[in-house]
């Protein structure tokens, strides 16, 4: 990881413990949150409950940030309106 002007960031992020593996595409350390991006090429409402389940494991892995918020974005070039409303009600940023 290394430190930016936002925080700390780590581009395709990959971290094991205990026999589990963590995989993030882009990880943003901030002074109060956690920013997590996924990157699909095509989005799709059935990664939302996967990538929310990862959300639920941050603070696991990151112990040392347990006291900061976690945010999560879903990115594509060109998501269809009703994966960002499906999304966008869960509290994912599209």
């Amino acid at each position: 990881m290394r430190e930016d002007t936002f925080g700390v960031v780590s581009v395709r992020h990959k971290q094991n413990k205990g026999g589990e593996s963590l995989e993030i595409d882009v990880l943003l350390i901030c002074e109060k949150a956690i920013i997590v991006n996924e990157t699909k090429r095509k989005l799709s409402t059935e990664y939302v409950k996967p990538f929310l389940q990862k959300l639920n494991t941050v603070k696991k892995w990151f112990p040392e940030y347990e006291n900061r918020k976690v945010v999560g974005i879903l990115a594509t070039l060109y998501p269809e309106p009703s994966v960002v409303k499906y999304a966008s009600k869960r509290n994912l940023f599209v």
